[in-house]
């Protein structure tokens, strides 16, 4: 009797393991299966986004995260193609989750601190960035994005260290001398902040932006010859409401024309938003 109780419970454990064995590989399976599913979704999102459908394209993204929740990676392809669309609140969320699921990633805390940025905190943004920083990563984009965070929190000194090493005259973009124009201004660096305010305007003259920059500068820097002129043609380019609104809270832009030719200003503000209101005049909508 001893014996066959022996031989019952060795098979009973046999038998036990046989089944775990057979629960183990079944699980194996399902992951496979709902790994191969979110896969196939992701490479139909990849084809969306191809094509700019980008809707389409963050559907399916989500749905393969629905399907294998697990992987940071799908949160950080969704977060990305939210990035794109702007839609920064969304894109903040996923790139929060995969960061949860997988801390370590330098380019996700680069992206997460763009969103914080474009949300408008850039005390966060600034962290994320540093945390990126700390984990060996390095860049001209990293750079980019700090500098901007720096200017935002007017820290004009540091905004130029961290660009320092990332461009040169010879090849530099108008985004990046836009972001040198402000941060020379703020300490004060009345030639450098026109030297390159006037470089960015140059490489792209239709940007109203780059226009209204060089334009700001030149009047803090005391340079009123041209400047008012360049005051009309702004006026003349961007969205009528926007200038306005500009004219109604920039002290140092209304104390710089005289009075006859404010007056000349806002008329041609008021008859442009009545082109708007009535014929639908094309506006140029650079940021």
């Amino acid at each position: 009797s001893v014996i066959l109780f022996c031989c019952a419970s060795c098979a009973d454990k046999h038998d036990s393991i046989i089944i775990q064995k057979r629960k183990a590989l079944l699980r194996h399976k399902a992951y496979e299966q709902r790994r191969a599913r979110a896969n196939s979704l992701l490479m139909e999102s990849d084809q969306y986004a191809r094509s700019n459908e980008y809707e389409k394209a963050i559907s399916n993204a989500i749905a393969a995260i629905k399907i294998f929740p697990e992987e940071a990676s799908l949160y950080t392809y969704s977060g990305e193609l939210l990035l794109r669309v702007n839609r920064y609140k969304d894109a903040e969320w996923y790139f929060q989750n995969s960061l949860k699921l997988k801390p370590q990633q330098q380019a996700v805390l680069l992206q997460y601190g763009m969103v914080k940025l474009r949300l408008g905190d850039a005390e966060s943004a600034l962290r994320s960035f540093k945390d990126a920083e700390q984990m060996g990563m390095q860049g001209e984009l990293l750079a980019k994005e700090k500098c901007l965070a720096y200017l935002i929190l007017k820290d004009f000194t540091n905004a130029l260290l961290s660009l320092e090493g990332h461009y040169s005259d010879e090849s530099l973009d108008p985004a990046t001398a836009s972001r040198l124009s402000v941060a020379y201004a703020g300490i004060g660096a009345w030639s450098n902040a026109i030297k390159y305010a006037s470089y960015a305007e140059q490489y792209e003259p239709g940007h109203s932006f780059y226009s209204y920059n060089l334009t700001q500068v030149l009047l803090k820097a005391g340079r009123f010859t041209g400047s008012v002129s360049r005051i009309i043609e702004w006026a003349n380019e961007v969205d009528p409401s926007l200038a306005l609104r500009e004219f109604e809270t920039n002290t140092n832009m209304r104390n710089c024309v005289s009075v006859s030719v404010l007056n000349e200003i806002l008329q041609l503000i008021s008859n442009r938003q009545n082109q708007v209101s009535h014929s639908g005049d094309t506006i140029k909508r650079n940021e």
